[in-house]
């Protein structure tokens, strides 16, 4: 299962699991929100390879990846699988 991968200056790597676009569950009021603040953060390159390969944040998990990026500018960031 692919991961967006965050690692911060420190070395300590988190990670956030990858859907299909498709089988994705449609987010509510509150993680549309989310989902645009977290698209604004988010590097071009990184958006990019999401919609090259159809993949997505599940809503769950959107609230967490929005803190982290928030918590820290420093991170870098990579899709892996």
């Amino acid at each position: 299962m692919p991961k967006l991968l965050l690692i911060n200056a420190k070395g300590k790597r988190r990670s956030v699991n990858l859907v299909s676009a498709s089988n994705s569950q449609r987010p509510n009021e509150t993680q549309m929100r989310e989902l645009d603040q977290v698209n604004r953060r988010l590097p071009s390159q990184i958006l990019e390879e999401l919609s090259a390969r159809k993949l997505t944040i599940p809503p769950r998990d959107l609230g967490l990846l929005l803190s982290r990026l928030k918590a820290a500018a420093d991170l870098n960031l990579s899709i892996g699988d």
